[in-house]
């Protein structure tokens, strides 16, 4: 979703105006009709996306996640360049589809605020990855990361959240230092060819 809003927006032709006017018929989607905008293909599909993915966890969990994940990224666009807070929408995104939830006081908790920078700084350095070769900067965030998923503390937030946090961080990682032509031929083996 993010790569097909900063696609789209990143070309000359987009100005802060239209970012901005983008960013209110999202968050209001009563008030927005079909128009001749350019973006308003962008705006459908991510509606489209959005609808697409609160069914399927609400007919897989019972659970309406759709208010939630609009409401998550609608303050997304509000807070911080939405490039940067990529990883913590997917974070947010598998954690609800998954059919669980995340309280206020979860989303506060100095640990999660952590795990959410660390992840997303990373996350973020990785996707500009031009090079294959692994930095210090990459390399001590990883670091970082990987100690605050491991350790335990007596007022740690819930471990699945924390795994998520680092699968989503290894997911860049491969992605940023494996060539998309064995990408693609592992995917192939682990779906299409038999297990022995």
């Amino acid at each position: 979703m993010l790569n097909i809003i900063n696609s789209s927006f990143g070309r000359p032709q987009f100005t802060n105006v239209d970012m901005q006017e983008f960013a209110d018929k999202f968050s209001n989607p009563q008030c927005y009709g079909k128009n001749r905008k350019p973006w308003h293909m962008v705006l459908n599909a991510l509606h489209i996306t959005l609808n697409e993915i609160s069914l399927e966890s609400l007919i897989a969990h019972g659970i309406d996640i759709h208010p939630h994940l609009h409401h998550f990224l609608v303050n997304r666009q509000k807070k911080v360049d939405v490039v940067r807070g990529e990883a913590e929408l997917i974070v947010q995104t598998i954690y609800m589809t998954s059919g669980r939830w995340l309280p206020k006081e979860t989303l506060s908790h100095p640990q999660y605020q952590r795990l959410s920078s660390v992840t997303n700084e990373l996350c973020y350095q990785l996707s500009l990855k031009e090079n294959r070769t692994i930095g210090y900067h990459i390399e001590s965030k990883m670091q970082e990361l990987v100690r605050l998923v491991l350790c335990d503390s007596p007022d740690d937030i819930d471990p699945d959240l924390k795994q998520t946090f680092l699968t989503v961080a290894k997911t860049f990682y491969y992605r940023a230092y494996v060539d998309p032509e064995s990408i693609n031929c592992h995917v192939h083996k682990v779906l299409f060819e038999n297990v022995i």
